[in-house]
């Protein structure tokens, strides 16, 4: 598995890829990212939904990004060049927001028992909707989430017990 930290403006994520999964900030993520040519065009699909994205180095660690007509440049770092950095420590079970966003919809009822995987939350953030999945079979214990609230990185929206 490689881990990196990607900074987008004031937020940071932790990105996990093994193999073609994908995971932010613990919650795994529906995403392929397959290289289109070598001048930096690749393909991100979520779903059914694809878009198109231009990639260019830049300074140390920068990458320049173009999706949909909008730049941005990102920071990223490879987890052997973060060591001693500090990552935020969830308890098992919790299922928490991996951005900053709006909760859309809340999908269980507390008491309920999930699946590992099963959508418990899906969020919006950026224009895009998130599928914030069970991280643990089990039962639903508490629901933080509320439809149409703002929520912080990191923020606990559902706590499943095993």
């Amino acid at each position: 598995m490689t881990t990196y930290f990607v900074t987008v403006g004031p937020n940071e994520y932790k990105v996990d890829i093994k193999n073609d999964e994908f995971m932010v900030n613990g919650q795994p993520m529906d995403l392929k990212l397959r290289q289109l040519n070598e001048q930096g065009l690749f393909l991100l699909q979520k779903g059914n939904k694809q878009l198109e994205m231009l990639l260019r180095p830049k300074e140390r660690n920068q990458v320049a990004v173009s999706v949909n007509r909008r730049h941005v440049t990102v920071q990223v770092e490879r987890n052997d060049a973060a060591k001693g950095r500090p990552v935020a420590q969830t308890t098992a079970g919790a299922c928490t927001a991996p951005m900053p966003g709006m909760v859309i919809q809340v999908n269980v009822a507390e008491g309920q028992s999930v699946e590992k995987g099963d959508v418990v939350v899906i969020l919006e953030s950026m224009k895009m909707q998130m599928e914030i999945k069970a991280t643990v079979t089990g039962k639903v214990a508490k629901i933080s989430a509320i439809p149409g609230k703002k929520v912080e990185k990191g923020t606990e929206l559902v706590q499943i017990v095993e």
